[in-house]
């Protein structure tokens, strides 16, 4: 492994440094934390996207929007907002 790149070696402490930080987000009190907030999103949403993705390719995911019906909150002195 001699006469491989240093950058290589960087590009790897980046990769295990966001993926710890984003792990360290599944605690909810640390995601309140600027860099473990950013690197728990960015690795929630690209899980996300991957699951979509995979689905989309089994068909087994709909590209169509569907609207839902929301439940309306009971009105405070008969008015409605």
């Amino acid at each position: 492994l001699k006469d491989v790149s240093p950058i290589y070696g960087l590009a790897l402490g980046a990769q295990t440094t966001v993926l710890v930080l984003a792990a360290a987000g599944c605690i909810p009190v640390l995601r309140r934390v600027g860099p473990v907030a950013v690197a728990h999103y960015f690795c929630l949403l690209q899980a996300a996207a991957a699951v979509g993705f995979i689905r989309g390719l089994a068909g087994r995911q709909s590209v169509l929007w569907r609207r839902f019906e929301r439940a309306h909150a009971p009105a405070a002195n008969g008015v409605r907002l």
